[in-house]
């Protein structure tokens, strides 16, 4: 029972996608709002520079460096931007952890246990299955 109970979203939180909620939230915490939109910007970094140097691992592989050929490909094209949603999944699932550390001064922000779970693992799932079809593409 206590597991379902975890796995919860929080009540109430659809209002932080309400513009409105935005606006008054940071009014009432500026220098909250400013730190969540710092942490949120260098957290969303991570995986995505961590998939980027991944992917291009497998340009190395190949005999032609050439850039055009590159994009001439468009398998590979399309894998590459498949992973790097699956790279913004994770960095949101991410922003969600900086704001449940950040909960004790501004307040609940965290969206719950299920939407970073879900978040996390698909990114990194989408992620890992996209670098291993580059690494197949010939």
């Amino acid at each position: 029972m206590k597991l379902f109970e975890l796995l919860k979203i929080p009540k109430g939180s659809a209002r932080f996608l309400d513009p409105h909620y935005n606006d008054a939230f940071k009014k009432k915490h500026p220098f909250g709002y400013f730190m969540i939109a710092v942490g949120d910007f260098f957290v969303a970094l991570i995986p995505m520079e961590i998939y980027i140097l991944l992917s291009r691992q497998f340009a190395d592989a190949h005999k032609s460096h050439d850039i055009v050929s590159f994009l001439l490909n468009l398998s590979e094209l399309i894998l590459w931007f498949i992973g790097f949603l699956g790279s913004a999944m994770c960095a949101l699932g991410l922003a969600n952890i900086w704001m449940l550390m950040l909960k004790r001064f501004i307040g609940n922000q965290y969206l719950g246990h299920t939407f970073t779970a879900i978040m996390l693992l698909g990114g990194i799932l989408v992620c890992a299955m996209c670098i291993f079809a580059l690494y197949l593409v010939p």
